[in-house]
């Protein structure tokens, strides 16, 4: 396996986005993508997802110790399935690449998948499970509870920034490991 390519055991599908030196497991990024929040409650609190490099331990903080329903972007992603989750901002990291990006786009359309970037906006943000807003070197420094860090995809290519929990409607895009 390599990055841009689909991925379907007969239980999950979708596009990978990651592998380790054998090419036999990594990461992959859902077909569909959902508009909606990280969180939707009406007062900031800090859930302790920080991890920067594993979504499902950012997942399970959130779904273990908080309402579901105040946080529709795991909600969703729990819905997808047994094992699918929103990724930590380090497993979309090395996404920056423009070629990785190029050849997931061309995956998602070749197996109806929802575009990366549609290019209705300057770019469209991905949710990651890593609560904070400031990222150098794989760490979360940033305490402040009100935002969480996002992926970006441009015309220019894939870039990491911050948004408010709280913000309108991001995409959230599911992984699953193979």
């Amino acid at each position: 396996m390599r990055i841009g390519d689909y991925y379907n055991d007969g239980r999950i599908k979708g596009v990978v986005i990651k592998v380790d030196s054998s090419g036999d497991h990594g990461l992959i990024w859902s077909l569909q993508r959902n508009s909606c929040q990280w969180y939707a409650g009406t007062k900031d609190v800090h859930t302790g997802a920080r991890h920067p490099l594993d979504g499902r331990i950012n997942q399970n903080i959130v779904l273990k110790n908080f309402s579901k329903w105040d946080y529709p972007a795991f909600r969703w992603c729990e819905s997808l399935g047994e094992g699918w989750y929103l990724p930590a901002i380090g497993e979309l990291q090395h996404l920056r690449d423009n070629s990785y990006l190029s050849a997931i786009e061309n995956t998602l359309k070749r197996y109806g998948g929802d575009p990366l970037y549609d290019g209705r906006f300057i770019a469209d943000l991905y949710l990651s499970s890593t609560e904070g807003d400031s990222y150098p070197d794989m760490a979360v420094y940033d305490t402040d509870i009100t935002m969480v860090l996002v992926f970006c995809v441009s015309a220019q290519g894939g870039s990491i920034s911050s948004d408010t929990k709280r913000s309108a409607f991001e995409y959230a895009r599911a992984v699953h490991r193979f």
